[in-house]
């Protein structure tokens, strides 16, 4: 990690820069000065000493004040952070040609021999180097060379420079320069880490700046942006490369190979998934290739060994992710999102706040867009309880949304009676009452939302009825703008705060989906929406890319903390089992594991599991904290002995909350398109039948043995001890 830019690089860099650029232009003046004191062997360190007292202050004050310009001039650049390409290129050179124009004309008219208009002139002069040797000028009167021409003389110098190196510079482009400067950076500081972006897009932006601000270095690819967009980019450091990211061409800029980490965001699956195989592709081509052909790539690139970079890729379709890391050999993390922004938030903010004797946990969505369609898929993955309390979920979908909404329904008939197999199938039909319809007949309902304002604050609209007053109730706007849920709320927030007031609605909590990358605006229009109204306790806006595109966000270790260490438990129990061929798992072993648990180790049994197992770990651990919720136990503050911590659970609450796991996977499976099979040759088949989406334990609970309901009771006999490291964890953490 860098140290922070404000304490170091802002004074003591350019401070050293100015003092080295005053000594050269003293050098100058003393070799021009003392031309014939120089003997082959240089003058002694005492001669050098005795000429520079004779010069006296008038003697080098000119270089220093060169100097003191210079640091001025950078300490301008780093505090002017929006102007800073206009600041180099045209204030700079501007404000050098008027010290040298205005310190050469007061100069020259010194001396005696120019009036106004030759000074001025003899002074522009001065910016070409056409009078700087002064033994051609004034030669009968060197001593009339003052203190005020010295300055212009030396600042002229420092002008014709820059115009060279910004003149060079506006030649080669900025990308070409910020290649030049990747390039020194890897030959000079090979030791040093750097992390890869590659994508497009307002979210890729925003973790390429959200990185540098945390003191790491990036190397950006893109296809290209705007002029806009490339100044924030070049401002902030990056070095940023323009390249097809699913090229080999392209990717090879980066050198992604000796990174740190790898985020792969552009804004389609397909681009992603593309540029991931390609990724591996290029190592393996550089692993097969001929001894000689490697070392020669060596000594080009760098001499910094090639590191096993961490790649992070963004994908949204669970399928694709399972198929690219069956493709890519190497452990690679995937991640959405929306879907991370909908576990957090939900997470943050539970559905199922049920102190108050609320049975329904009540929630809305606004808008049907890809953030609509995650919240309300995470509420259907978690929203899975205890007795008589269930989930219902009412979306209002815009007219750009039918689409979706019809893909939607279609893609998933499990949520809804009597469609496709789950109308024919007994099976089917079966574990889906089982799993969502034990309260109602419907779990998920659409509606179209009104355009005129009038029909929003009609007292009859539909969302009004569909808030009870018993239930707990959760508001999502996600329509296409942040200004856009702003101002729905804007709209419906009086009533629904009339509505609270007047029929002592229990619990009611809104959220606006604010995507302008603008967090102050953010924090503005929030503040606004809770004015509008004091009796509805929780209004934030949420989803902001500033905000989510952050590495710590997109590496996930707090959300996927839990998930591990499921996935360790259920790896060593089933591998001590398997070893003693004895395919009965007993709660008694389970529980002795426990006791001797330990939190490391936990990566190397993630790693080895496919996607799809990866991925049910995460949603059984967004479930754990509806169990604790339904139990009524704490989760911050749980027992400090494992004695303790084994019996949290009573036996009653474990068989509660076994079956309620249970009833978990199986939305879970039906959700990915599973379907159940009754077959007497499961155990023999069971990986061709899971490879083709059967699973035999799609059934109600109590359908299943002994050895099945022991699964679901172990992971909820484990809950406690994770979350009580997952504490620990956040405690020490700084």
């Amino acid at each position: 990690m860098r140290k922070d830019k404000t304490t170091w690089v802002s004074y003591t860099e350019p401070l050293l820069i100015s003092l080295l650029i005053t000594l050269f232009f003293l050098l100058i003046d003393y070799a021009e000065k003392f031309p014939f004191s120089f003997s082959a062997k240089f003058d002694s360190f005492q001669n050098i000493v005795q000429n520079l007292k004779g010069l006296g202050w008038h003697g080098w004050l000119p270089s220093l004040a060169v100097g003191v310009y210079i640091f001025s001039v950078w300490m301008l650049y780093i505090s002017l952070k929006n102007v800073k390409a206009v600041f180099l290129e045209f204030i700079v050179p501007l404000a050098i040609v008027f010290f040298t124009l205005v310190s050469g004309t007061i100069g020259f008219l010194k001396t005696g021999c120019f009036n106004v208009g030759d000074a001025f002139f003899a002074a522009a002069n001065l910016l070409t180097l056409n009078t700087s040797v002064f033994k051609s000028f004034l030669a009968n009167d060197a001593g009339k060379i003052n203190f005020w021409i010295e300055n212009a003389r030396l600042m002229g110098g420092v002008f014709l420079t820059y115009a060279f190196v910004l003149a060079l510079s506006l030649a080669t482009g900025k990308e070409n320069l910020s290649r030049i400067r990747f390039r020194w950076f890897r030959t000079f500081h090979a030791k040093k880490s750097f992390s890869v972006v590659i994508g497009d897009g307002e979210k890729a932006v925003a973790l390429a700046l959200n990185l540098v601000e945390s003191g790491t270095r990036v190397a950006f690819l893109h296809q290209g942006f705007g002029e806009y967009t490339e100044n924030i980019i070049s401002e902030k450091e990056i070095w940023y490369l323009k390249g097809n990211a699913s090229s080999k061409t392209g990717l090879e800029k980066t050198y992604f190979s000796l990174a740190e980490k790898v985020y792969v965001l552009n804004d389609s699956d397909e681009e992603n998934f593309r540029t991931t195989q390609e990724m591996e592709d290029i190592l393996k081509q550089d692993q097969t290739a001929h001894w000689f052909v490697r070392w020669i790539k060596k000594i080009i690139k760098t001499k910094k060994k090639e590191t096993t970079a961490h790649w992070f890729v963004h994908l949204t379709d669970l399928r694709k992710k399972s198929l690219l890391t069956t493709f890519v050999s190497r452990y690679i993390q995937t991640f959405d999102i929306n879907q991370n922004i909908a576990r957090r938030l939900i997470n943050e903010h539970p559905i199922n706040r049920f102190e108050n004797g609320s049975m329904v946990a009540q929630v809305v969505v606004v808008g049907f867009g890809t953030l609509a369609e995650a919240i309300v898929m995470q509420c259907l993955r978690i929203g899975h309880f205890t007795g008589d309390k269930h989930l219902q979920i009412k979306v209002y979908f815009s007219e750009k949304d039918q689409e979706n909404v019809h893909l939607f329904k279609q893609t998933h008939p499990e949520l809804f009676k009597n469609q496709g197999i789950f109308g024919t199938n007994p099976l089917a039909k079966a574990v889906q009452d089982y799993t969502f319809f034990q309260h109602a007949e419907t779990i998920i309902d659409f509606e179209p939302l009104p355009l005129a304002e009038s029909e929003l604050i009609n007292p009859d609209f539909s969302l009004y009825s569909f808030i009870q007053a018993q239930n707990c109730v959760s508001l999502y706007v996600c329509l296409d703008t942040g200004m856009d849920n702003a101002a729905f709320l804007g709209t419906t927030l009086p009533r629904l705060a009339w509505q609270k007031q007047k029929d002592s609605l229990n619990d009611v909590q809104v959220f606006c989906h604010y995507n302008l990358p603008d967090l102050v605006e953010q924090k503005t229009v929030q503040d606004q929406l809770n004015n509008i109204t004091k009796e509805i306790n929780t209004i934030e806006c949420f989803g902001n890319y500033l905000e989510e595109c952050t590495a710590e966000n997109i590496e996930n270790e707090d959300l996927d903390f839990l998930a591990k260490q499921i996935a360790k438990l259920y790896g060593k129990i089933y591998d001590e089992f398997k070893e003693k061929n004895d395919n009965n798992l007993k709660i008694a072993y389970a529980k002795e594991v426990l006791m001797n648990w330990q939190t490391d180790g936990f990566d190397t049994t993630w790693k080895k599991d496919k996607e799809i197992y990866r991925e049910s770990n995460r949603q059984a651990a967004d479930h754990a904290q509806v169990k604790f919720i339904l139990m009524n136990k704490p989760q911050n503050n749980l027992p400090n002995t494992y004695e303790e911590l084994i019996g949290f659970w009573s036996d009653k609450n474990l068989k509660i909350l076994g079956e309620n796991e249970h009833r978990r996977w199986c939305a879970e499976k039906l959700l990915l398109g599973w379907l159940p099979i009754q077959t007497h040759d499961w155990s023999t088949y069971k990986d061709h039948y899971q490879k083709q989406k059967l699973h035999q334990h799609l059934v109600p609970f109590n359908d299943l043995d002994e050895n099945e309901k022991n699964k679901d009771y172990t992971q909820v006999l484990g809950l406690p001890f994770f979350m009580a490291k997952l504490n620990a964890k956040n405690k020490t953490s700084p």
